[in-house]
């Protein structure tokens, strides 16, 4: 696994993005940190050029996109699993007006909704970032 390498675009369309399990704390952290914003966790675009090298996969531009909230994303997967991600939390895509308009208004505590999703693949964690990462990345094998 350590000598493949490679690269992709992932891209999904009209999808239940937070369905997929990686997502099952991140609703959690947001109604945590906004009561009330889990039921705007209806996310269905995804977009995320990547590379694969040195056991891991990589991406320094992962976009899930909603009518309500979008997600801008960088860091890495190891191959057996460990995630190790930054997220930022945003108000609306990025390509509207009202969102832009929103992203300009909420930018003073932008920093608020600044996650880090650390774990694995079968056990991740949504950790906010503001109040420090934790210990929650495993170490790459």
């Amino acid at each position: 696994m350590h000598t493949a390498s490679g690269q992709g675009y992932l891209n999904v369309k009209r999808g239940t993005i937070f369905r997929i399990p990686i997502f099952g704390g991140f609703t959690e952290s947001m109604a945590r940190a906004v009561p009330g914003m889990d039921f705007a966790t209806r996310q269905t675009d995804v977009r995320a050029p990547f590379e694969v090298r040195a056991g891991r996969v990589e991406s320094k531009d992962v976009q899930v996109e909603g009518d309500v909230l979008s997600l801008t994303a960088r860091g890495g997967a190891s191959l057996a699993g460990a995630l190790d991600f930054d997220v930022q939390v945003r108000p609306m895509k990025d390509k509207t007006v009202i969102g832009t308009a929103m992203r300009v208004i909420t930018y003073p505590i932008s920093k608020f909704f600044e996650f880090h999703l650390g774990g694995t693949l079968d056990a991740p964690r949504w950790n906010l970032a503001t109040f420090g990462r934790g210990d929650d990345t495993p170490k790459a094998e």
